[in-house]
C-alpha cells in the first residue's frame, strides 16, 4: 500500500449505492474479484469532474493490494515529469524497470494536458508498451474518448 501511493483511502465497501453515478453494480462486483489484474486487462473510467472516478479506481486498487498485487498510482501530469527528473540523476533505467515490475499501473487524469512534448510521448509509450499484456493498466479521464486524438 505504501508503494502504491493511492490518492484516497477508498474501498469498494465505501461505495454509496444511493449516489447517482450510473455505476453498473454487476460490473463493479465482477471487477472486485481482481481477475482483470491476473488476466492483464485494462480499465478505462471516464466522466466529468466530481463523479468519483478517482475514488472508484482507488477502491479497486485497494482491493487488488489486499489480494497481494503490486500497483502504482500517479496522476499523468506528474508521471510525465518523473522520467525527465530521473534522467538528470541517472535513475531513468531504474524507474522504467520499477514501472515494468508492478502488476497495475494507474494513470489518473489522462488527457488534461494536450501539449505533450515528443520526449513525454516517448516516455509514456515506453511505460505502457514494454509491459503490455504482462500487467494491467487503469486510466481515468475527464476527456471523452472521442476527443483523445
Amino acid at each position: 500500500m505504501r508503494f502504491a501511493k493511492l490518492k484516497q483511502a477508498a474501498s469498494l465497501e465505501d461505495l454509496d449505492p444511493k449516489t447517482p453515478r450510473q455505476l453498473d453494480r454487476a460490473l463493479i462486483q465482477q471487477l472486485a474479484d481482481c481477475r482483470w489484474v491476473k488476466e492483464h486487462l485494462n480499465i478505462l473510467v471516464t466522466g466529468p469532474t466530481g463523479v468519483g472516478k478517482s475514488f472508484l479506481v482507488c477502491a479497486l486498487a485497494h482491493k487488488a493490494c489486499r489480494q497481494g498485487y503490486t500497483l502504482f498510482y500517479q496522476r499523468l501530469p506528474r508521471l510525465l515529469t518523473e522520467p525527465e527528473i530521473s534522467r538528470g540523476d541517472c535513475r531513468y533505467p531504474r524507474l522504467m524497470r520499477q514501472l515494468a515490475r508492478i502488476d497495475v499501473l494507474i494513470l489518473d487524469d489522462w488527457g488534461l494536458d494536450s501539449g505533450l512534448t515528443d520526449r513525454q510521448r516517448r516516455d509514456l509509450l515506453e511505460s505502457l508498451d514494454d509491459p503490455y499484456a504482462t500487467r494491467a493498466t487503469v486510466v481515468t479521464s475527464q476527456l471523452p474518448v472521442e476527443h483523445w486524438h
